[in-house]
């Protein structure tokens, strides 16, 4: 903003200051990119089995949120007005939701058992406690600041920017020539000088082909983009100046390109939600403008399909497996189906001095107590191997496939006096040895053999003690390879959050509270026993999980809300000025994002764009409330005669002896006086 003369004398205009950090939370924050090297507590290590833990793009945006909310509270505490806090039914309960919200948050947080996690949340990821309520405070403060119009330049602009700044870095992305990890300058940007040593060993997180901007993943590049896409299509479909309609087309085609650049199938769901609610709401315009709506839409096509050629059909490449797995979710389960009957083990466990594995063909029984390790099937016959250094393999076909390696316990050393310390550790333990259990050489997994007690099952990576079981499962039985392994996590989720209606495990220790020890279901929907699940790939299911059912309900009770009290206002309108364009852009950005929702989650990363976006978009239903209120106030009424229900004309006023119509008493004109305050504007003469 320009400063403002005034009597000679410059006179600063500090009315944006309270939008600075509104300006900053979308248009700096996301890009924030920077290198923080964590020590996990005892917790995350014994799920991820690593020591040390590098964190690109959530540490440092996560502080950025903290430090901006504070700002916040600072500004609202100097200018906050009773009598502009936007106050109707639907916001009462909108603020009774949010209340609900942030305090079963908070309860289950303070209940978990990984409290620390909670509060602050984990290590790639922060989103706890903290960063939740500071998105509660963002979403209220959102709804108090936006009143006037020119104000909606303070969220327009600052997408835009962030919007081509993310473009530039997907494209160099796309391409295999990341801007940030690949030129010494980047490394430079993202890596503080106390980690300058790590500098050489850094390198892109994905491959070419794939866009992640600096949002951690593509997957949240969806997100992003789904809510950006139909925004500033919103904007450039009804703002009637055409510089803007220009501008506004190269966002909607920079975030276009984020959106199929990234690969997110989530992102496409969103989008297809968003351009429903699109249509539903200008159906008649767009049929009323066919001759400008079907060229564009035509473009648009195939602009999509020449990018796609051009990249060799990269750009479609996930489009079919969506169309099955939208196809794969409404399709009944088969409830006779057994992913076991598809992977090589159907079981693995110890009885005794035993290790059984169950494969396909037959039940191998291994008993690794004696030097030599002995083999026999289910019915005591002893199976044929071979020992070639410390591998044993089989050589009986019913079980060729398996192979191990055995790792034992260094007594030479200890008894020579030269053991390290982790060998004297596992001999005070009574640990003989480790076996690695592999399939078509490839590890799957860990036993550990005691002298004493026998052989146990363990994590592969940190070896501590873990029961390999199935783990209890709702539906999709049949489907678990779903959407990238999604069915599978889905399965898993639903019985979690059945124990979590009240309160809640706590914000971001869904990775550690998952049963990770389901390993041969992850065989099947991943081909992997080791990966670890740590996040729910649904924001639905991770609010309940994390912050308890009661704290879905409480969302959906403001999404819910929003979006219908929205549809209301705008739909089969004639003319929008400028408070409908945006509220009708929010609107369309907000539900681009829940659509994402159903196969992403919340990220600190986009959630602070989509909470900022949904509360200027209540803002703006509200004061379209009050303008329509005021306006109906002052439209003057037709006189009726209540026999023939018939308007009476002003020459027959007389023949009816009517008495004249009072003069609006003083405190009528102060109530409307009082509606234009509330809203920001300057009372009418």
């Amino acid at each position: 903003m320009e400063p403002q003369k005034s009597s000679g004398a410059y006179q600063f205009n500090a009315k944006w200051v309270p939008f600075l950090p509104i300006i900053c939370l979308l248009g700096a924050v996301p890009l924030i990119t920077r290198l923080v090297v964590v020590e996990p507590n005892q917790a995350t290590y014994d799920v991820f089995a690593q020591s040390t833990m590098y964190d690109f793009f959530s540490q440092y945006k996560a502080s950025a949120i903290l430090f901006l909310t504070l700002i916040i509270l600072c500004i609202t505490f100097f200018i906050i007005e009773k009598r502009h806090i936007k106050m109707d039914n639907r916001l009462k309960f909108t603020y009774a939701c949010s209340a609900i919200f942030l305090v079963m948050t908070a309860v289950s947080t303070f209940s978990s058992e990984y409290s620390d996690i909670a509060m602050w949340g984990i290590f790639d990821r922060a989103e706890g406690l903290v960063a939740i309520g500071c998105y509660i405070v963002i979403f209220l403060y959102s709804i108090y600041i936006f009143s006037q119009e020119n104000e909606y330049n303070f969220v327009i602009y600052p997408l835009i920017f962030v919007t081509l700044v993310m473009s530039i870095i997907g494209y160099y992305q796309y391409i295999g020539q990341d801007l940030l990890l690949h030129t010494d300058f980047g490394k430079q940007l993202v890596v503080p000088e106390k980690y300058a040593y790590l500098r050489n060993s850094i390198g892109a997180t994905y491959d070419a082909g794939n866009i992640y901007a600096t949002l951690y993943h593509y997957n949240y590049v969806g997100s992003f983009s789904a809510m950006i896409l139909p925004f500033f299509l919103t904007l450039m479909f009804l703002v009637p100046d055409y510089k803007k309609k220009v501008l506004f087309a190269i966002v909607v085609g920079a975030s276009g390109w984020l959106l199929l650049g990234s690969t997110a199938r989530s992102g496409l769901i969103g989008l297809a939600a968003a351009l429903l609610v699109f249509i539903i709401i200008f159906a008649k315009q767009l049929i009323k403008k066919w001759k400008v709506t079907l060229p564009i839409v035509v473009i648009a096509v195939a602009g999509a399909f020449g990018v796609n050629a051009m990249t060799d059909g990269q750009l479609f490449a996930r489009i079919p497996s969506l169309v099955n797995d939208a196809v794969g979710i409404f399709l009944p389960s088969n409830n006779d189906f057994d992913y076991k009957d598809h992977i090589p083990v159907r079981a693995i466990y110890t009885y005794g001095d035993e290790l059984i594995i169950e494969v396909q063909q037959g039940t191998l029984h291994i008993n690794p107590m004696d030097d030599k390790f002995a083999f026999k099937d289910e019915n005591g016959n002893a199976v044929a191997s071979n020992l070639n250094g410390n591998e044993y393999t089989i050589t009986d076909a019913r079980f060729e496939r398996l192979s191990f390696d055995y790792i034992p316990v260094d007594i030479d050393a200890i008894v020579s006096g030269q053991p390290n310390e982790e060998q004297l550790r596992l001999a005070y333990q009574n640990i003989k040895g480790d076996i690695l259990v592999k399939v078509d050489r490839i590890g799957h997994f860990g036993v550990r053999i005691n002298s004493v007690t026998g052989p146990y099952t363990v994590d592969g990576r940190t070896l501590a003690p873990m029961l390999i079981e199935e783990a209890p499962s709702i539906g999709f039985v049949g489907k678990e390879q779903l959407g990238s392994a999604r069915g599978y996590i889905w399965s898993r989720s639903l019985p979690m959050a059945m124990d979590t209606i009240f309160v809640g495990n706590g914000p971001d220790t869904y990775a550690i509270e998952f049963p990770q020890n389901d390993q041969l279901a992850k065989w099947y929907a991943y081909g992997t026993t080791s990966i670890v699940v740590d996040k729910p790939h649904n924001l639905y299911l991770q609010i309940a999980i994390n912050q308890s059912g009661i704290a879905l309900v409480a969302f959906l009770g403001i999404v819910v809300t929003y979006i219908v009290d929205s549809l209301k206002l705008y739909f089969g309108k004639e003319i929008y000025d400028t408070r409908n364009t945006m509220g009708i852009a929010c609107l369309v950005a907000v539900v681009g994002y829940l659509g994402a929702g159903l196969f992403n989650d919340s990220v600190v990363s986009v959630a602070p764009i989509f909470w900022i976006l949904m509360g200027c978009g209540i803002a703006t239903n509200f004061i379209i409330r009050k303008e329509e209120k005021i306006a109906l106030a002052n439209t003057p009424h037709a006189t009726i005669d209540m026999k023939t229900r018939k308007h009476i004309s002003e020459e027959n006023m007389d023949k009816l002896q009517l008495e004249p119509e009072p003069v609006m008493e003083e405190e009528k004109f102060e109530d409307i006086g009082n509606m234009y305050d509330d809203l920001g504007m300057e009372r009418p003469t």
